[in-house]
């Protein structure tokens, strides 16, 4: 059953909810907000802060798998072509993991706007260019033919996963900025899954820092 019908805008409305907890919260929530903005109550009102603060962090209590329901409930999904997919797959030699695959032939273009991940048909251009930033800064470190570099953070630092044909596997970042890790990859998520899923809440605002 969908948690949450969509609007015009693609976005929940308190009445869209089944879960009458996340319901309340949402409505809630919206409430408190509308009344700031018309003058009553104010951000740094006391009662005000406290109401917001149980508001969202109720609306930030839905779990992995109600978040990805949430994502698969948005209208208008363009995922890549399984074509594009099998493609990228045989380019690595390997299977990629399974929600990673899940999401990006349900809703490619989503998963790029939520900024970070790359395209599938980009992800041997991608690692190139990562191959080619660690040889040319003269790092120890160099990445194996298994490694998938999916996402990239421009600032300083680039995310990949071992495509060794497991449902999950952890994620990896380097950071290319600053030798805070002393220019080795450090492990980013134990989970491809939980990595994603993170990403996907704070697209819909589900994170407390988001709301």
């Amino acid at each position: 059953m969908s948690l949450w019908n969509w609007g015009e805008l693609g976005r929940p409305t308190a009445q869209s909810l089944d879960t009458v907890s996340h319901k309340t919260a949402f409505s809630e929530f919206t409430e408190v907000c509308h009344g700031v903005n018309k003058g009553q109550g104010s951000l740094t009102d006391g009662p005000t802060l406290l109401a917001l603060n149980r508001r969202a962090i109720q609306m930030t209590s839905f779990t992995d798998d109600e978040v990805l329901q949430i994502f698969e409930d948005l209208p208008n999904h363009l995922g890549c072509s399984p074509a594009d997919l099998d493609d990228a797959e045989q380019a690595f030699g390997a299977v990629f993991p399974k929600i990673y695959r899940r999401l990006m032939l349900l809703d490619e273009r989503r998963m790029l706007s939520i900024g970070w991940i790359l395209p599938i048909g980009k992800l041997k251009d991608w690692k190139h260019d990562a191959e080619h930033l660690l040889t040319e800064d003269e790092h120890e470190f160099q990445l194996e033919p298994q490694h998938v570099v999916f996402a990239w953070y421009d600032i300083h630092s680039f995310y990949f996963f071992a495509a060794d044909g497991s449902d999950d596997v952890p994620v990896y970042r380097f950071n290319y900025y600053s030798d805070d890790d002393d220019w080795l990859p450090v492990v980013e998520s134990l989970s491809v899954r939980e990595f994603l899923i993170q990403r996907i809440r704070s697209y819909l605002k589900l994170n407390f820092a988001d709301l």
